[in-house]
């Protein structure tokens, strides 16, 4: 399984033999066609990722991962990570690394390459913008997915959730 094991493989909707997809190996499918270098699970937690593979163009990027970083990981523009003083983002080539106080991110990779999901806020990379969501509440969730998943959701009246589905924000200006 390319999350936990490494390597991504394909098979034909039609069936047959599953066969191992070009430049994957060692890789962890993140969102297709990207592959990247750090799993999602609990084993190598803190470990960073240091590179992001487009599978479908065998195009490989080389992140720039600071000194202190922990828990590194990355989309196609944004990187979210911890060091000593928090939580962070920034671009693949460690540029225009922004501090976030107080934000302490639930999900590993970012959400559709820009949002961090943190309990009660959801960071949004592109606009630098923190939206309080699911105020008073006590639970927290995303859906499950192999992939970052665009649904958030937590609990409202007894009995009943709110569902927030990050596809649905409309494209930073």
């Amino acid at each position: 399984m390319s999350e936990l094991s490494g390597d991504v493989w394909s098979i034909a909707l039609a069936g047959g033999e599953a066969a191992r997809v070009p430049y994957s190996d060692g890789l962890h499918l993140m969102k297709w066609p990207y592959a990247v270098d750090a799993a999602d699970g609990p084993k190598g937690h803190d470990r960073n990722q240091t590179k992001l593979v487009d599978l479908a163009r065998g195009a490989q990027t080389e992140i720039t991962v600071p000194a202190s970083a922990q828990s590194l990981r990355c989309g196609p523009s944004w990187c979210f990570g911890r060091n000593g003083q928090g939580s962070f983002v920034q671009y693949l080539d460690g540029t225009n690394t922004i501090a976030l106080s107080g934000v302490s991110p639930l999900t590993r990779f970012p959400i559709l390459d820009r949002f961090l999901f943190a309990g009660s806020t959801v960071y949004d990379a592109a606009t630098a913008e923190v939206a309080a969501i699911g105020k008073g509440s006590g639970t927290y969730g995303v859906g499950t997915s192999s992939e970052p998943s665009t649904i958030i959701y937590w609990d409202g009246e007894p009995g009943t959730f709110t569902v927030l589905n990050l596809e649905a924000v409309p494209p930073a200006p």
